[in-house]
C-alpha cells in the first residue's frame, strides 16, 4: 500500500470510530455488542474456525481483536508494532472497510433491540 492510500485508509478508520463514537457507544445503555467479520480461518492451538476480525463496541469505547491479537481502531504511538496491532494495518483496515455495511447494520440492530427493551421495560402493564 502506498504512503497516500495508508493515509486515506487511516481517514477512513478515523471516520468509523467516530461515527462508533458519536451514534452507537450513547445509545448502548450498558450493554455490549461484537461483530465477528471478514475471511473464515482455522486456528490450530484449540482447533476451530470463526472469522479472522471482530470488532467489540461497549461503553468504554471501540477495540477488536484477530487471532489472539488485541487491535485498536487507531495505532497508539508511530512505532510499527502499535500500528501492526490497529485497524490501519492494510489487511484489517481493509476488511474493516469492505465489511463496514453489514457491521454497521449489526450495530444498528443491536441499538433496537436494546432501544425496543427500554420501551417494553418502561411501558409494560398487566
Amino acid at each position: 500500500m502506498t504512503k497516500e492510500e495508508q493515509g486515506k485508509l487511516r481517514s477512513n478508520i478515523e471516520k468509523i470510530e467516530a461515527y462508533i463514537k458519536a451514534e452507537i457507544i450513547p445509545r448502548l445503555n450498558g450493554t455490549r455488542v461484537s461483530v465477528d467479520f471478514g475471511d473464515m480461518k482455522t486456528y490450530v492451538g484449540t482447533p476451530h474456525r470463526e472469522r479472522e476480525y471482530h470488532l467489540s463496541v461497549s461503553p468504554n469505547g471501540v477495540s477488536g481483536w484477530t487471532g489472539n491479537l488485541g487491535l485498536t481502531m487507531l495505532p497508539e504511538d508511530d512505532g510499527p508494532i502499535a500500528f501492526r496491532r490497529s485497524f490501519c494495518f492494510p489487511d484489517a483496515g481493509v476488511a474493516l472497510l469492505r465489511n463496514w455495511p453489514d457491521i454497521k447494520k449489526t450495530l444498528l440492530n443491536h441499538i433496537k433491540d436494546v432501544e425496543e427493551t427500554n420501551v417494553l421495560l418502561d411501558d409494560f402493564t398487566v
